[in-house]
């Protein structure tokens, strides 16, 4: 039976990872043609959108951009504009929604997993009895 609870942390673990890699999608350019309230969350290696040239210029488009509520476009002027900690809490922002999303997900295919593992047992225990 110590062999089951393995089995659903790793069952967990490759579904987490399914689903972070189901969300990539493109970066979008800012200005935006409309306001969305949608977060798009780029990876870390990901090239910048803040097309300022100016630390000024990237301090206003991000600001615009947190009104927007394009906080991970926010964050990466910020940081152009050489404000970390304001690059830090626009961030944070912009995960936030990700995170709870992630663990609704998480929530609803642990019901599949288990119910997964049951049918495994049940015909781990078929098998059995035939031998």
């Amino acid at each position: 039976m110590r062999i089951i609870p393995k089995q659903l942390l790793l069952i967990g673990l490759v579904i987490l990872a399914s689903i972070g890699a189901a969300q990539g999608e493109e970066p979008k350019s800012y200005p935006p043609s409309t306001s969305s309230l949608a977060v798009d969350v780029v990876a870390p290696t990901a090239e910048l959108r803040c097309i300022a040239t100016t630390p000024q210029r990237a301090r206003e488009i991000a600001e615009q951009a947190w009104q927007d509520g394009s906080y991970q476009l926010a964050g990466e002027c910020y940081l152009v504009a050489g404000e970390p900690a304001m690059a830090d809490r626009a961030f944070l922002k912009a995960v936030a929604p990700q995170a709870a999303v992630t663990s609704q997900r998480v929530a609803e295919n642990g019901d599949q997993v288990k119910a997964q593992i049951r049918r495994w047992n049940q015909a781990l225990r078929s098998l059995q009895r035939a031998n």
